[in-house]
């Protein structure tokens, strides 16, 4: 039987130029009576989305190919890759959606690129050439920078923002960064989104954690069951936060790990594509193991 108001969603996705399909055929749309949260999306400054971990049991990260609706609670998308209606037609079927920024490096393929002075711009990332990390000390000049793709990320009606290489500390970035150096990076940044009305999931970056746990709403997580630290984002998970895992190939395995961290985990490829593998949600007695 057709959920009232089915119909007319997806008729907007439709128009929208979403492509009505999942990692395994068609994917029926979230249903637009529940989801995430009852309360209406809002950009008003000083105004945004607070997630609670009860209400987010699904996830999909896409940030290349053909936007594909899949039944997910909460997107995390490529900001250039998806059209405001494509934003809207995704929360009208009763899903969040954060815009993927990175906020720690320069990717040198963004238009934005070359309005850096050279003496923030460091080493490349491993394993993505074509991407440096940025001095992070130097927090007025990137929050110069950052500050216009947070605002288009609220003009095109985003619930949130992904907050990617804030780990700098952690990294050969040509500059002797420090956590401090990060948590005081974020905190501004966590300032800067909260006023265009963006919830700030932090990614990675388990040193900070604790100290952020109070200023973030959200975590994005990758590999941690792997590399044996999802209890690192536990104080996330008890101040009821929803965190949002992703182990890069089969989940199979890697299920109860996650479940028992309170994570809500998928599994995806590198490229980030529609494909996705999903876990059941986490329990509600969720413990992290020792």
């Amino acid at each position: 039987m057709t959920r009232p108001g089915r119909a007319r969603w997806a008729a907007a996705v439709l128009a929208s130029g979403v492509t009505l399909a999942g990692c395994s055929g068609a994917a029926p749309p979230p249903d637009s009576s529940a989801g995430p949260s009852v309360a209406p999306s809002s950009t008003a400054e000083g105004t945004w989305w607070h997630p609670d971990a009860d209400d987010v049991t699904s996830w999909q990260y896409q940030l290349t190919g053909p936007l594909a609706v899949v039944d997910a609670d909460v997107y995390d998308l490529e900001p250039d890759a998806v059209t405001p209606a494509q934003v809207a037609a995704l929360q009208a079927g009763g899903a969040r959606v954060l815009c993927y920024v990175s906020v720690g490096s320069v990717e040198e393929w963004r238009e934005d690129a070359g309005d850096l002075p050279d003496a923030v711009v460091g080493e490349p990332l491993e394993g993505w050439p074509d991407e440096r990390w940025l001095d992070v000390r130097e927090r007025d000049v990137l929050l110069d920078w950052v500050a216009p793709r947070l605002q288009r990320c609220a003009e095109a009606g985003f619930d949130g923002v992904e907050l990617d290489n804030v780990d700098a500390y952690a990294n050969d970035t040509g500059f002797p960064l420090t956590v401090a150096d990060s948590e005081a990076y974020v905190r501004a940044l966590v300032d800067a989104a909260h006023a265009e009305g963006l919830a700030v999931a932090l990614k990675n970056a388990p040193e900070l954690v604790e100290p952020l746990a109070a200023e973030v709403d959200l975590a994005v997580v990758e590999e941690c069951v792997a590399e044996g630290s999802c209890g690192d984002y536990w104080a996330l998970r008890e101040a009821g936060l929803p965190v949002l895992a992703v182990e890069y190939g089969p989940v199979e395995g890697h299920c109860g790990a996650a479940q028992s961290a309170g994570l809500v985990l998928i599994g995806k490829d590198l490229d980030l594509g529609p494909e996705r593998e999903s876990c059941p949600a986490p329990r509600g007695d969720a413990r992290p193991t020792p």
